[in-house]
């Protein structure tokens, strides 16, 4: 899923403040993580490996549907 395909979702899904982004890091021991990170004016910050999962978690935190066990790290 790509990061304009998120942005567009959430603007059908809500009229509040949003953010989408995705972070690259390289950290001193070489180690690298990817975060797609969306957040939410009054739902908050969630952060996963794909935009799938990171969106998933939005729509699950709007009760938009059922929480699976979703998996991906993130916050909520």
């Amino acid at each position: 899923m790509k990061i304009t395909e998120v942005y567009d979702d959430l603007k059908t899904m809500t009229d509040e403040f949003f953010a989408v982004s995705y972070e690259m890091l390289r950290f001193s021991d070489s180690s690298e993580e990817i975060d797609c990170v969306i957040y939410i004016k009054g739902i908050g910050q969630h952060k996963a490996k794909t935009f799938k999962l990171a969106l998933d978690k939005v729509k699950e935190s709007m009760g938009k549907i059922e929480p699976d066990g979703l998996d991906g790290g993130g916050e909520g």
